[in-house]
């Protein structure tokens, strides 16, 4: 877990030398709208994963709004929910720790139990680290 944290410290000092638009973002997640399988790009081998509501399947940043960033989220069987408001820099802080925090998350770890797999590195929808 060192590693993971310094990994984390690094890129989060990496956020903070950019330039950014001054322009209020929001950090979301997208839960499952309802228990069922969802697709996984994380697990070991297996393309989707079952998820219970409101389990998250991904964290994101968006300074866009969810209807143009997600326009088909219903269909989808997705809820947004925004978790932070703020400047562009710091959301993109936010969904980083997010991210990065998900391993010891206890949704994933009972998860993980009930399934008798490991936990996910990151949520089921997060293909890389941002």
């Amino acid at each position: 877990m060192i590693n993971n944290f310094l990994h984390t410290k690094g890129e989060i000092e990496g956020i903070k030398v950019r330039t950014y638009k001054p322009r209020q973002c929001v950090q979301y997640a997208l839960v499952a709208a309802i228990d069922g399988f969802y697709p996984c790009y994380n697990s070991t081998g297996l393309p989707t994963i079952y998820l219970k509501f409101g389990e998250v399947w991904k964290y994101g940043k968006t300074c866009i709004g969810e209807d143009k960033r997600y326009p088909d989220l219903k269909s989808r069987k997705l809820l947004f929910q925004i978790q932070f408001v703020g400047t562009e820099e710091q959301c993109l802080i936010v969904e980083k720790e997010k991210i990065y925090n998900y391993y010891l998350s206890p949704e994933n770890i009972e998860r993980a139990s009930r399934t008798g797999t490991l936990p996910l590195i990151r949520p089921p929808g997060n293909k890389i680290d941002r």
